[in-house]
């Protein structure tokens, strides 16, 4: 389906994949969410939750999922015989994100960030109303939060990821030569069933 919406660049592929996440999974990781101000619990109980969050196929088939499934179906969609874009999990103590080759460099990119950090957020949901392009294609020094855990998983390109993003209207010119044919606003009716929201 991705590869059905049109022949893209690298950078533009990258946007497609994280597009397609952020529009279709939200963030769960259990049957209770705290959010920033919110708690989020789920309409219907699901049973072994917290065990199938982590997978792949819960993010690509149930479209609801943690930081672990959310960056392996990252690595799963780009890292592929169609896409061919250089992208691998890596996970520090409490987080798993990507580490992505473009232009011959290495950068992060973090769709659950996308996802979670956006700040325009349905309140129903830990889930995005729009493309957030924040945490794509980001360096070490930009959001020092993905390397400064003391552990770090063994890839031997994370010493390579570049000190500064690429520039944020690179991304964003290449998502407008896509508009058209992918949409980057997202209908709230795609959200995950929740009950209702209450403040902390």
């Amino acid at each position: 389906y991705l590869k059905s919406l049109g022949k893209y660049n690298d950078l533009q592929i990258i946007i497609l994949v994280s597009n397609y996440l952020e529009r279709s999974v939200e963030y769960i990781s259990g049957s209770r969410e705290v959010g920033k101000d919110i708690i989020y619990a789920l309409d219907k109980p699901v049973d072994h939750i917290e065990e199938e969050v982590g997978l792949v196929e819960t993010v690509l088939l149930k479209k609801y999922g943690l930081c672990t499934g959310i960056a392996n179906a990252t690595t799963l969609l780009l890292n592929n015989p169609t896409f061919k874009i250089d992208t691998r999990t890596i996970f520090n103590e409490k987080h798993a994100f990507n580490i992505v080759k473009y232009n011959g460099e290495y950068y992060f990119l973090d769709n659950t960030w996308n996802i979670t950090r956006s700040g325009k957020e349905f309140r129903k949901a830990v889930k995005v109303k729009e493309f957030n392009s924040k945490y794509i294609l980001y360096g070490r020094k930009n959001f020092e939060y993905a390397v400064s855990q003391d552990y770090l998983c063994d890839n031997p390109n994370i010493s390579k990821v570049k000190d500064r993003s690429i520039r944020q209207k690179d991304i964003l010119s290449a998502k407008e030569k896509m508009i058209g044919r992918v949409s980057f606003t997202y209908p709230e009716d795609i959200v995950h069933p929740l009950t209702k929201t209450k403040r902390l």
